[in-house]
């Protein structure tokens, strides 16, 4: 259950915003906490490094909400490792603050997963 239900939360689209205008790209907007993911502790015989990227809806309030993938890339098109990273990005993004804004706008963020040599 909590899977479908992350899986749920990851591919939820901004449809709330389907009728509307396109919703603007946050402009100098900086969080006032952020958290880096933390890799995932998976056995492999080799380091795995990827990228994931995230967008959300930044609330008027500075809340997030409407979290969606963009992209999401491993090294060797490891799946399992894929799900994993995407699992982590989303953990460390839900700590964020932000101060409020203005207006709700569109907030993009890249989580990079590499291990140090």
């Amino acid at each position: 259950m909590k899977f479908v239900l992350l899986f749920w939360l990851l591919t939820f689209s901004l449809s709330a915003n389907a009728g509307d205008e396109l919703m603007p790209a946050c402009e100098n907007v900086e969080p006032v906490e952020h958290y880096s993911a933390k890799y995932p502790i998976i056995e492999s015989p080799r380091p795995i490094e990827g990228r994931v990227e995230l967008e959300f809806v930044l609330g008027i309030d500075g809340r997030i909400s409407h979290v969606e993938v963009v992209t999401a890339d491993v090294t060797n098109n490891y799946e399992g490792w894929k799900s994993a990273f995407i699992r982590s990005s989303v953990a460390a993004l839900k700590k964020w603050k932000f101060n409020p804004v203005g207006s709700e706008c569109l907030y993009r963020q890249v989580f990079t997963f590499e291990m140090a040599e």
